[in-house]
């Protein structure tokens, strides 16, 4: 029975260790090195080879801070977000030369999931599966393009985190790996 009780406490100890991770601004880190894992998961699951790419990290991050700046303007007014990110104008401001290099680039909504359990732990998944989605095909989550690309089975994988018109959201950028 003691011995029952330790492992309890040490069980409960690394569940509020987990859960006070998931408090503020650590809480951010965590999920995009979750996603980041899923998305490199189901690149191997489906036969590819995924890196993480601090490069396309960098990169997310930037096209996040250059659609932030242009998301209050009237010429972006309904525009959803996937559309400013590949916005000419955002992409050249970020550094992206289409003619040169290619992305796919997903982005959803940062949900801050409060609650816990069997089904939350369902909707976490199934929203980190969309998040993460590399597919440019049909589909109210599908990725979109910037540049021409289609992805091999080896490819850098960078995300970013942060407000774009007020909102928190995730962007994932996928490339081919370079040779």
């Amino acid at each position: 029975m003691k011995l029952f009780k330790k492992l309890a406490a040490v069980a409960l100890a690394a569940v509020l260790a987990l859960t006070m991770a998931g408090c503020g601004g650590s809480g951010s880190v965590l999920m995009k090195d979750e996603l980041l894992k899923v998305a490199m998961d189901r690149m191997t699951v489906t036969g590819g080879t995924a890196n993480h790419s601090k490069e396309l990290d960098a990169l997310a991050a930037k096209l996040v801070q250059e659609a932030d700046k242009v998301a209050g303007q009237d010429a972006y007014k309904g525009d959803d977000v996937k559309t400013i990110l590949t916005d000419n104008d955002v992409v050249e401001k970020a550094g992206i030369d289409t003619t040169k290099d290619a992305y796919i680039l997903n982005a959803a909504p940062n949900v801050q999931f409060k609650s816990s359990g069997t089904y939350m732990e369902f909707l976490k998944t199934e929203w980190m599966m969309d998040a993460i989605n590399p597919s440019t095909g049909d589909g109210p989550n599908k990725a979109v393009k910037i540049g021409t690309i289609t992805l091999g089975d080896n490819v850098d994988i960078g995300v970013a985190m942060g407000k774009i018109g007020g909102k928190e959201y995730v962007v994932i950028l996928y490339a081919n790996h370079a040779a």
